[in-house]
């Protein structure tokens, strides 16, 4: 017998092999075969890629997932650049011939479960995809500082990254960390350590301010060094500063090198420095600063004992503060200036004043006269004595002119010319001249004049006191010290002021000083320019140098007159308005109220207030 189709043809079913004997027919399933081909994808990350290898699995229907025989599917490699592999001749099903549904795994070499490091995988059948996982860690930064003061001022890092051949940028969500004193380090947390391609960042840090601007230290140098900065300090430039004494001298001319003067620190004991005085007078110490803050210095003449000298035993305390300057020099003001411990004005000179008296030579004994001998003959007479050269008498110069002015001020009245009088005085308290002030508050004398050399020729300017019980007179004393010198066949004369008796620069000026006119207003609460009671205001006083401004208080009870508190429930008004300098009554809806602190706050409330 034959197994044929129905036409009679010769036939065997698909995937059957057929046996005929005798009248059996037997069909033997012959499973099919194929190729399968799985894919790679790689999402992100570095080049090259890692090698990984595919496994081969299968299942059928409502069965369980088995590998594939070895020696039918053997474990694929995939190197880099390789994203898919193909297996050959694999039976498609099973021996009862139901369909196999293939899917590969992703393995080592040796058939174990792998996925390559900072990659995460997703098998669905035949496609195997990796997904980059950029990995994280910790980044510190380093900070250096290199000479200095103490405490060191606080500093904040910014974090950033580059990759290679990129351009820096700030790294997204890495806080600007402070460092203030004694940190000397900073770390951030959790941070990608590549980009999404798996490029690998290089970090590092700058140093800016708490609102990431670029900040460079005053007075300190910085070098950025991947993530170490060092501030290296730069000390300012040191300054100078000459402390210039004058040396006047009475009685006689002053030399160069006559008078030693000595300078001193704080300390009193241990002199820094002498000098001595120029020709004209000068004596100049040259005063160096070195590092910020306030510096002391004394000065003082030596007192040479010598015979007939009065010394001037002043000594000035001078106060400096140093501090930087913008351009990291330092700076040195004069902030003080105190003789012989009561203050005195700083532009004034520095002045050292000595007398010169002449001794009071000792007449010789008369000698007592003895008899005269009787004459003898000489041959010749003796010689009379050379008598002693005659002192030259002080050159003369062509006569110079110094003016002599002062000014008068009046407070609290009309100033009009002659009211108040004026003396010029010399050493001996004899008077010049005595003149008036002009309706300008002018003092002027007449001028004085010189046509040889003098050392300090003193002069004194007061006011005579008048007979107004109600003024207060000025009662100053100015003195002024005149010294001429010839230069080149002229004399130049340089003028000095004493205001009772203290060195003084600036005019000489006499003020007087009358009672304050009555205002005929109520009297008032210190600090309030108006007071209202149950509904009645004080008119208050003008102040020409700003808007006149009224405060009044309005309470449901009465305020007591002369209290300088506003109970509780009571607002303190202040109008800018000068229409409440009229009496009358006074109505408006803009005064604007202040509430008492307890209640902080600010209203515009209507009022009516009667001025009186």
């Amino acid at each position: 017998m034959r197994e044929v189709d129905q036409d009679g043809n010769d036939f065997a079913p698909e995937n059957y092999v057929k046996s005929e004997a005798g009248l059996t027919v037997t069909n033997t399933y012959v499973i099919p075969k194929g190729q399968v081909t799985a894919n790679k994808a790689w999402v992100n990350g570095p080049s090259p890629r890692p090698t990984v290898w595919f496994k081969l699995c299968r299942q059928v229907e409502g069965g369980v997932v088995e590998e594939v025989p070895l020696a039918q599917a053997p474990i694929k490699e995939l190197a880099d650049g390789t994203l898919s592999v193909t297996w050959t001749n694999l039976e498609q099903m099973d021996k009862d011939g139901k369909a196999y549904t293939f899917s590969v795994r992703e393995v080592d070499k040796d058939g174990n479960d792998y996925t390559p490091a900072n990659y995460r995988k997703s098998e669905s059948g035949l496609t195997l995809t990796n997904t980059y996982v950029i990995p994280k860690g910790q980044v510190t930064a380093n900070k250096a500082w290199v000479n200095g003061p103490s405490p060191r001022p606080s500093v904040w890092f910014q974090l950033y990254r580059q990759i290679e051949g990129g351009a820096a940028e700030a790294v997204p969500g890495a806080d600007i960390k402070e460092l203030k004193d004694g940190t000397t380090s900073v770390s951030w947390d959790d941070l990608e350590q590549t980009d999404k391609d798996g490029k690998v960042y290089t970090f590092s840090v700058k140093e800016v301010d708490k609102d990431g601007n670029d900040l460079t230290l005053f007075n300190y140098t910085k070098v950025e060094d991947g993530l170490t900065i060092t501030n290296t300090f730069v000390p300012p430039e040191k300054t100078f500063a000459d402390l210039t004494l004058k040396k006047e001298l009475d009685g006689m001319d002053l030399t160069a090198g006559a008078f030693s003067f000595q300078l001193f620190g704080n300390d009193l004991s241990t002199a820094l420095e002498t000098k001595t005085n120029d020709a004209d007078g000068t004596v100049t110490f040259r005063l160096q600063f070195d590092v910020e803050g306030p510096f002391v210095v004394h000065v003082k003449e030596v007192n040479a004992g010598k015979d007939g000298f009065t010394y001037d035993s002043s000594v000035y305390k001078l106060t400096y503060q140093v501090a930087v300057g913008a351009d990291n020099k330092l700076q040195a003001t004069l902030t003080e200036v105190l003789k012989d411990g009561r203050v005195v004005d700083k532009a004034a000179p520095l002045v050292f004043n000595n007398t010169y008296t002449a001794p009071t030579p000792t007449p010789s004994p008369t000698p007592t006269p003895t008899p005269t001998p009787s004459p003898t003959p000489s041959a010749t007479p003796s010689p009379s004595p050379t008598p002693d050269p005659t002192k030259p008498p002080a050159p003369t110069y062509p006569t110079i002119k110094v003016p002599l002015a002062a000014k008068k001020e009046l407070k609290n009245g009309s100033l009009k010319a002659g009211d108040f009088t004026f003396q010029l005085k010399d050493k001996a308290g004899k008077v010049l001249a005595e003149v008036t002030n002009g309706a300008d508050g002018s003092v002027v004398f007449p001028t004085r004049t010189f046509s040889k050399e003098v050392s300090n020729y003193l002069y004194t300017i007061t006011e005579l006191a008048g007979e107004n019980s109600k003024m207060k007179y000025d009662r100053t004393v100015y003195t002024i010290k005149v010294t001429t010198r010839a230069v080149a066949g002229e004399l130049q004369a340089t003028v000095q002021v004493e205001k009772d008796g203290v060195p003084f620069a600036g005019d000489m000026l006499f003020t007087n000083v009358l009672p304050a006119p009555p205002t005929g207003c109520h009297p008032q609460p210190t600090g309030l320019t108006a007071w209202l009671v149950t509904g009645t205001a004080w008119r208050g006083l003008s102040d020409s140098k700003e808007k006149t401004k009224y405060q009044l208080i309005q309470s449901q009870q009465s305020t007591p007159q002369g209290s300088n508190r506003c109970p509780e429930g009571c607002f303190a008004l202040l109008w800018q308005s000068a229409t409440l300098w009229k009496a009358g009554r006074h109505q408006g809806s803009q005064g604007k109220a202040i509430s008492p602190p307890s209640l902080a706050k600010t209203l515009y409330l209507p009022y009516t207030v009667t001025v009186r």
